[in-house]
């Protein structure tokens, strides 16, 4: 089982606890929009049972700009360093999806 929040609830230390029950159940958390939001890098490495759903505006722009691509690089190459969960979200062009298989592990 797979439930989805936000980055800013996440932020919370009351919405933390409640997920860390929810991991202990074996329930995979979910982050929807990730690279949208007001972020802080720390909590990611707290849940192991993590997936991070990038949100389409990090897809929506890559283009011939290469640090679009560099930043969707970091935060991909980021969740596989701390064994975190990638998932895309609205994939809309071959090379988004060419991208995305390129940077899978």
């Amino acid at each position: 089982m797979r439930i989805e929040t936000s980055e800013q609830a996440v932020l919370s230390p009351a919405v933390r606890e409640a997920l860390d029950e929810l991991v202990e159940s074996r329930v995979r958390i979910c982050i929807k929009g990730f690279g949208t939001g007001p972020s802080s890098l720390s909590f990611l490495s707290r849940f192991t049972a993590l997936t991070l759903k990038l949100d389409r505006s990090l897809l929506g722009s890559l283009g011939p700009e290469r640090s679009d691509l560099r930043v969707l690089t970091a935060v991909v190459e980021l969740a596989h360093e701390l064994g975190l969960g990638c998932a895309a979200d609205a994939i809309a062009t071959s090379r988004q999806a060419a991208e995305l298989r390129r940077l899978a592990p």
